[in-house]
């Protein structure tokens, strides 16, 4: 794939088109969860693929927001999306369809977060 085309997004809820955009913008959009599963692209605006379909844009991952409930395929900046917003936790099954892997979140290294270091609780000495 040619990194150095432009791009359009084509909005999957009501065919708003973006762009043109440069590759590493929509692979930034991806990143920052701004790209929907249904969502399409372009190179050219006449063949469209789902984002997904794209492997650079690294929409590897299915979560799996109840037992019967599933969102994806997404990038893991999706996925911490989702951890943020309390629609998921720790416990939630996340598959790799690259892969074929599942793992919970807590045990995706990805997606730890980092301490806030005001939030920090320091041991007391005694």
């Amino acid at each position: 794939m040619e990194h150095a085309q432009t791009w359009y997004l084509m909005k999957n809820d009501d065919g708003t088109i973006f762009g043109p955009i440069s590759f590493e913008q929509l692979r930034q959009w991806a990143m920052d969860a701004q790209v929907s599963p249904l969502d399409k692209v372009s190179h050219d605006e006449r063949t469209w693929v789902k984002a997904p379909m794209l492997p650079e844009l690294e929409m590897d991952y299915l979560i799996e927001v109840s037992p019967d409930q599933f969102y994806g395929p997404t990038t893991l900046g999706a996925v911490r999306e989702f951890l943020q917003a309390s629609e998921i936790n720790a416990e939630t099954p996340v598959t790799n369809c690259r892969n074929g892997t599942s793992r919970q979140v807590k045990d995706i290294p990805e997606l730890q977060m980092s301490p806030d270091p005001e939030e920090t609780v320091q041991p007391v000495r005694t």
